[in-house]
């Protein structure tokens, strides 16, 4: 008797087969996970120096695009009249390299004129602390003589702060004293190696800057190699509409913060409020992150001022309080206007979702969770309009159902409220007229 193949029973064994594969590199992937994330952080680790170059060459793209149309594409038309591809290829080369250096000045100028001023304020604070603890044993003595109940009380919570420091440093700090070492070692490898990133960072940056076009046309062929000609196109619509979205985000939070800190400062030289370059400073950096930044900045430049002059403390608290609508209310959208086109709403969630991964983790989180709002929103159109159903937000706001067949909107109707008749106590019935 011959053997036959059944086709509906290979598909189904293959099926099973495929099936029982993944379930064990599931399971196996679930039991070494620990071993998976220690690799992936050991493969993101090598490829930091190429991640540092994508970053390096988007925050320079625009520059090295500016000077190479404006300044060095002429100047190149100019020198080589007679070989246009000589001219862009100098051309190219002069605003890669330029971009680079604009970089390169203005962290610089940054550092020069933001370091020296937040050195002399913390050298400043750490000088005065003695007088602070002073001032603090003056107001205890001042309390001791005014209410001996409260200065008791006062005492006895400071014991026990005391006790509890002591209990501590006895019992978790000097035990773990070589754990502490360990990782400030760790930190100084980190900062080295940061270092050593951000100068391979800006190599890699240089050439990618360079044959960005190329790279770019690579991308695409491959796309169009793995994917059909209809993903494909939505592959790059998307990548276009991020890097919009990132670029006019970023760019508009650094240049939304540089404002705020220049408004802090003047505000603070105004309200003679000391360490005006240090609070500035810190206010400028943490405004990045929205709604949240400039609170997060404002606690710690709180506390200094608290050290030094309570009602200062109190004078910047209002100023930070006023300063915050300004920003949110007027400069904020002037600057970055309504490209992220998401509601409130959403971008305190995509902040609270990016804290998890910390500052570049919240930085990132608006204009990501808004990439992936327009993804789903043209999913959902594209899909209503083949339904022939509005797309409009507004048509489904006093929806209450839609009709099966006829497919008509039912509007909900809301049925007014009908107030009780109020009971009469000892009333009696009205008797009927006679006929």
């Amino acid at each position: 008797m011959r053997f036959r193949w059944d086709r509906k029973y290979l598909y189904w064994g293959v099926t099973a087969f495929i099936v029982v594969c993944c379930c064990l590199l599931f399971n196996n992937f679930i039991g070494d996970w620990k071993k998976l994330s220690e690799g992936f952080s050991r493969f993101v680790t090598v490829l930091s120096p190429i991640l540092y170059a994508f970053v390096f060459a988007f925050l320079l793209a625009p520059i090295c695009n500016f000077l190479e149309k404006n300044c060095f594409l002429p100047l190149g038309n100019k020198l080589h009249k007679n070989n246009q591809k000589r001219a862009k290829k100098f051309a190219r080369w002069l605003s890669v390299a330029g971009s680079i250096v604009c970089g390169l000045m203005i962290i610089a100028l940054l550092l020069y004129l933001i370091l020296p001023r937040t050195y002399e304020s913390v050298k400043g604070i750490v000088t005065r602390m003695p007088e602070y603890v002073d001032k603090l044993i003056v107001s205890f003595n001042k309390i001791e003589r005014s209410n001996l109940t409260i200065m008791q009380d006062l005492s006895a919570v400071l014991n026990t702060v005391y006790q509890g420091i002591e209990k501590w440093m006895n019992t978790t700090l000097m035990p773990n004293m070589g754990t502490i070492l360990t990782g400030v070692s760790t930190g100084v490898v980190s900062a080295i190696r940061v270092v050593f990133n951000t100068l391979v960072g800006l190599i890699v940056a240089a050439y990618l800057l360079y044959d960005k076009e190329y790279f770019i046309a690579q991308a695409k062929k491959a796309t169009y190699c793995v994917f059909t000609k209809k993903t494909a196109n939505s592959i790059l619509e998307t990548s276009s509409l991020t890097y919009n979205l990132f670029g006019n985000y970023i760019s508009a939070r650094i240049v939304d913060s540089f404002i705020i800190g220049i408004l802090c400062y003047i505000g603070m030289l105004i309200l003679r409020i000391p360490e005006a370059e240090l609070i500035s400073v810190m206010v400028c950096i943490t405004n990045i992150i929205p709604f949240f930044g400039p609170f997060l900045g404002a606690i710690p430049s709180a506390l200094i001022l608290l050290l030094e002059d309570p009602m200062k403390c109190f004078v910047f608290c209002i100023f930070i309080l006023c300063l915050q609508p300004l920003d949110g209310n007027i400069i904020g959208p002037h600057i970055l206007g309504n490209s992220m086109g998401l509601n409130k709403f959403w971008v305190m969630l995509a902040l609270l979702v990016g804290a998890l991964e910390g500052f570049v983790g919240m930085i990132c989180a608006v204009p990501v969770f808004a990439v992936l709002y327009t993804i789903a929103r043209t999913i959902i159109n594209n899909r209503l309009q083949k339904m022939d159903m509005p797309i409009d937000t507004k048509e489904y706001m006093n929806l209450k159902g839609i009709d099966e067949k006829t497919g008509e909107f039912i509007p909900q109707v809301k049925v007014p409220r009908v107030k009780p008749e109020k009971e009469t106590k000892n009333k009696k019935p009205k008797k009927k007229a006679s006929q």
